[in-house]
């Protein structure tokens, strides 16, 4: 059995329009936390328990116990309270995860940006490597 931990940390880097005068100076940048994490059932088959325990990072961990061949649902995080001004070019966003797993074969298998509610399924952002214990 694999318990795989998550904790979520966004940061979007603003770059400003003349017509803000706050970010007129150039490239902001923002990092925020999750203020809700679920659990979304739209793939996979073993549920994440203690989703809010994404919010930060605290060694407090949401958790999927897997079994051998079996893919975790979602771990949706989202209300990361970003700040984005009126005339504000979004030029990046970078996205932290903590990671550790119960055994060295745990692996991703879908990471996707959420906007507006709706997971954006164009960009795969998962990583090829084994989660860390």
């Amino acid at each position: 059995m694999q318990i795989r931990f998550a904790y979520i940390v966004f940061s979007i880097v603003l770059s400003a329009l003349a017509s803000s005068a706050a970010w007129a100076l150039g490239v902001q940048t923002q990092t925020r936390s999750p203020t809700a994490c679920a659990n979304n059932n739209t793939t996979g088959s073993t549920a994440w328990s203690n989703p809010a325990n994404a919010y930060t990072s605290n060694d407090s961990y949401a958790t999927a116990a897997l079994a051998a061949g079996t893919t975790s649902n979602y771990l949706l995080c989202s209300n990361f309270g970003f700040s984005i001004p009126a005339g504000a070019t979004i030029t990046g966003i970078s996205v932290d995860i903590e990671r550790k797993s119960s055994n060295n074969s745990t692996r991703d298998n879908l990471l996707y940006l959420v906007k507006n509610g709706t997971i954006q399924t164009g960009s795969n952002g998962a990583t090829n490597t084994n989660w860390p214990t």
